[in-house]
């Protein structure tokens, strides 16, 4: 297994695709391969980017005569609709950035019986890891391995879904990348990591 960065799927791209239904603004953003929470770009009937192109049509499709995006659900008077459909629709028209696809894919239309928990393990894992690194730069990978070993403990249910309980040698591996060392510390500079992984997993 190769374990260079980008060949991890993030984390929020699982995240996203087990959600039932999603806004045309959600949609737009995550077809593009971009966290909606992160609102990496404005989405404006003037602007150029992706998202905002994507994001007029599928409108212009909610509102025309033939309107065949039927709405599921109004959560504070924002419309959510399927979120298969929406990425059908999309992808007819639009391509979807591969990553995104493959996490939709993988979670929401994979045929009966396929395990889902590697894939999750290694985004959850890594996900914990971009989260921690941060707030103990002279960290090793191993030194966050250990520190979120029982995550499982605490994220395993029917929201998130299931993670696979790995030992923090196993964990080491989909941490590359995250830490900010330029050389290896001194045993005296390796800081004392406390993690409240409940905390943590509200966080993911």
């Amino acid at each position: 297994m190769s374990n260079t960065e980008e060949n991890f799927v993030a984390y929020f791209k699982i995240k996203w695709s087990k959600k039932s239904t999603w806004t045309l603004e959600q949609a737009a953003y995550l077809s593009c391969g971009k966290d909606p929470d992160a609102k990496e770009c404005e989405i404006s009937p003037i602007a150029t980017n992706p998202v905002s192109r994507r994001y007029y049509w599928l409108l212009n499709k909610r509102m025309s005569k033939e309107n065949y995006l039927c709405v599921m659900d109004l959560v504070d008077g924002i419309e959510h609709f399927n979120t298969g459909s929406l990425f059908r629709k999309l992808g007819e028209k639009f391509k979807i950035e591969k990553d995104m696809q493959k996490a939709f894919d993988h979670m929401y239309k994979a045929p009966f019986g396929v395990d889902h928990t590697k894939f999750v393990t290694r985004a959850a894992y890594r996900e914990a890891g971009r989260i921690v690194f941060p707030q103990y730069p002279g960290a090793r990978r191993q030194d966050i391995a250990k520190a979120i070993k029982d995550l499982p403990q605490y994220f395993n249910n029917d929201e998130h879904g299931h993670i696979e309980t790995l030992e923090w040698h196993q964990i080491e591996p989909y941490l590359k990348g995250l830490s900010g060392l330029d050389q290896k510390p001194a045993k005296d500079d390796i800081p004392e990591i406390k993690i409240d992984l409940k905390q943590l997993v509200e966080l993911m």
